[in-house]
């Protein structure tokens, strides 16, 4: 069984904060990798904080729906 470890933040990382991505990422690694095996034609370049979606409009709509609900679902939001 996998153990899981819970860590709140309700205020978000501080700007600087050299944690702050590597925590991010262990947040939500699974939730891109099931995003980008969802959507084998996309292309999804990312820096720190920042994801984009490439590829036709329709592809897209339809992956970004899927990632922001798995998102949610792991406490996160999307910021348009």
């Amino acid at each position: 069984m996998e153990r899981v470890t819970i860590i709140d933040s309700f205020s978000s990382m501080r700007e600087g904060n050299p944690l702050g991505g590597p925590l991010f990422a262990w947040a939500d690694y699974r939730t891109f990798f099931e995003t980008i095996a969802h959507a084998s034609s996309c292309i999804f370049p990312s820096l720190a904080y920042d994801t984009h979606i490439v590829r036709p409009l329709n592809e897209i709509t339809r992956v970004f729906d899927h990632l922001w609900t798995q998102l949610t679902l792991v406490g996160l939001t999307v910021k348009m």
